[in-house]
């Protein structure tokens, strides 16, 4: 049978639809519970990004499971096969482990011999966005990757003077447009690079939970 089945390569490219339709093309997946609201949620969005002007296309799971996948059960291994075969025809990778791992949102999956680092004491050059001041030891939410979970600034260890890029070790507040090194303590374990290494794991933001405004930008530095 494999020798029937050729790969034919078309013309059009994903950079011609994009030039053609004069925006980027991205994948939105909303996963729940059943009847939590995932299809009322992409049909609101898909009439708000219609009358944006953005080309939209969506994969629902229940008119799915009227097509292509009417033959599967609810068994847990027809609920694999159910979102394998979404993800082909939506063009998103899945992937089938081998063993019963408990993976979430913000967990990594890296090859044995490229780990990152991983601790809850993380260091970090952090740009203060807010107009107020960091408020001393107060807790923040941290987001990395798709990880989001809550820390602290345990230490300001120094702050950039940007007139002449000096330390400054004896100033710890920190006020809006202050460029400093810091100490974060986080509740559970970050896994992570260093900026220099990788800037998508290397990366983070601090976000006020009362107001939910991003009030820092940071780059690990180890």
């Amino acid at each position: 049978m494999e020798k029937n089945i050729v790969e034919h390569k078309y013309k059009l490219r994903r950079r011609d639809r994009i030039q053609k339709n004069g925006h980027n093309s991205f994948l939105v997946f909303f996963t729940g519970l059943s009847g939590s609201g995932q299809s009322t949620l992409a049909n609101a969005l898909e009439q708000k990004l219609y009358a944006d002007g953005i080309s939209t296309y969506v994969l629902d799971g229940d008119n799915v499971r009227k097509g292509i996948n009417s033959d599967l059960s609810f068994e847990p291994k027809d609920r694999s096969e159910n979102i394998r075969r979404i993800a082909e025809v939506s063009g998103l990778k899945s992937i089938t482990l081998e063993d019963d791992i408990d993976i979430s949102r913000g967990d990594m999956i890296v090859r044995t011999k490229n780990k990152p680092e991983s601790s809850q004491d993380v260091e970090v050059m952090l740009c203060w966005l807010n107009h107020e001041s960091a408020k001393p030891r107060a807790k923040y939410l941290v987001r990395h990757t798709t990880n989001e979970q809550t820390a602290m600034i345990k230490e300001v260890v120094y702050k950039i003077d940007i007139n002449n890029l000096s330390r400054n070790s004896e100033d710890k507040e920190l006020s809006a447009n202050d460029i400093c090194k810091v100490k974060l303590k986080t509740t559970k374990p970050l896994h992570f690079d260093s900026y220099r290494d990788n800037r998508n794991t290397g990366s983070l933001v601090l976000i006020d939970p009362l107001t939910n405004q991003t009030v820092a930008a940071g780059m690990i530095v180890s």
